[in-house]
């Protein structure tokens, strides 16, 4: 049975202000937040080093909490990216799959390197990204700020209450 872990606001700020820390000495040309989850810290870590060369991609794994059986690629990168140093950013490295599979789709763009940074990993994740804060069981659910509405029910409870119906 899985644990869901709300962060708060507080929390978030926590995490963000240690993983803005681990990176104040990289300097990227292009950062990418992988939609959904990777987009708010990837926002902040453009504030952070000032870097407004921010972009997104979407990669579809997860159907509320279940995996899919094959991430696939629904939002590719706007811009060239050869030659340039990348960050690509998720909230949580949890099996590894929707990061190698972003990995994978930016190498074929020929970029000079590409790290990566979460604020959590899961144990046992394939992927431990160059930069993360916060190490967590496999078992446990996170449930960001931004997945909350503004009663706070998170996207889980809501994913989980529908299957009743």
């Amino acid at each position: 049975m899985s644990a869901t872990v709300k962060i708060s606001m507080e929390k978030l700020n926590e995490l963000m202000f240690k993983l803005c820390k681990k990176l104040k000495n990289y300097s990227p040309d292009v950062i990418v937040g992988i939609l959904r989850g990777g987009v708010v810290p990837a926002l902040w870590i453009s504030h952070y080093l000032k870097n407004k060369n921010m972009y997104s991609i979407k990669i579809n794994f997860y159907e509320g909490t279940e995996k899919g059986k094959e991430p696939e690629l629904e939002q590719g990168l706007p811009i060239e990216i050869k030659g340039k140093k990348i960050l690509l950013v998720d909230d949580v490295s949890d099996s590894g799959g929707t990061l190698s599979y972003a990995l994978g789709y930016l190498k074929t763009k020929k970029p000079a390197e590409i790290k990566v940074a979460t604020l959590h990993i899961k144990e046992g994740t394939e992927l431990v990204p160059d930069f993360w804060v916060e190490k967590v069981s496999k078992e446990t659910w996170l449930s960001y700020p931004w997945e909350s509405d503004v009663g706070g029910v998170t996207s889980f409870e809501i994913f989980e209450n529908s299957k009743r119906d």
